[in-house]
């Protein structure tokens, strides 16, 4: 699939998914998300990457609008997590070895996020301060083929799920459970039946300052350890 056949598939689900709810009528803007790419020089990082990652988020806040995060700098404490998790799973499959706890620097971190997909559960953005997760939950329910069918449509290699585990899992309700592959305290690895490598881990705009964004960082890395996960996967074997 070449950029214009995403974007005209994609321009298609988010036309049928506007028009499904009269909710979408009172909010501030639907959220248009998905792959990070703005025109095809910003496709091709995505179709070079070494591994397909997509960031399942709750909802855009604030006027907050996904489809402007490849103009994001890692100096902002969301993008910068997504690029410091984004780093940790990209080094660990191409390395096949345990990662320096060490933050990497910023000059081994990507600028922007253009590379991976960020996609919304809730697509109403109501400029709200906070999400609800009762709310998240209950879009997750109503849109669940919208969401799948966006989903399918990235076909990511790596899902990390940013708080939104419970709305993955019911997304993709009426498929076969996921495998536990590895569990540790609030986080875990999980193997889905159509072969993605699914991470249940934090929100990256979650507070704390360094002192938080090196813990995530370190739990990750421990959670990948030296990258034999990888190899449960067709897509991930050496």
């Amino acid at each position: 699939m070449n950029y214009q056949e995403y974007v005209k598939k994609r321009d298609d689900l988010f036309q049928r998914w506007e028009s499904s709810s009269e909710e979408f009528d009172q909010c501030e803007e639907f959220t248009y998300d998905g792959i990070v790419a703005k025109n095809q020089e910003e496709w091709k990082i995505w179709e070079e990457s070494p591994i397909k990652i997509l960031f399942l988020l709750k909802e855009a806040l604030g006027g907050y609008h996904p489809d402007n995060k490849s103009d994001l700098q890692t100096k902002k404490p969301f993008s910068h997590n997504i690029a410091l998790w984004r780093y940790a799973i990209e080094k660990t499959f191409i390395e096949r070895k345990p990662l320096s706890y060490t933050l990497p620097s910023e000059s081994d971190l990507s600028p922007n996020t253009t590379g991976i997909s960020i996609v919304e559960v809730k697509k109403c953005n109501q400029e709200r301060s906070a999400s609800i997760n009762k709310d998240i939950l209950y879009h997750a329910k109503r849109d669940k083929a919208f969401l799948m069918e966006q989903i399918d449509l990235i076909n990511p290699q790596v899902v990390v799920c940013c708080y939104t585990v419970d709305s993955y899992d019911e997304i993709y309700s009426d498929t076969p459970p996921d495998e536990l592959l590895k569990k540790e305290g609030k986080v875990g690895l999980h193997k889905q039946y159509n072969g993605r490598l699914i991470i249940d881990f934090y929100h990256p705009s979650i507070r704390g300052g360094n002192e938080r964004k090196q813990e995530l960082y370190t739990l990750l890395c421990e959670l990948l350890s030296n990258g034999d996960i990888f190899n449960q996967f067709d897509w991930g074997k050496v």
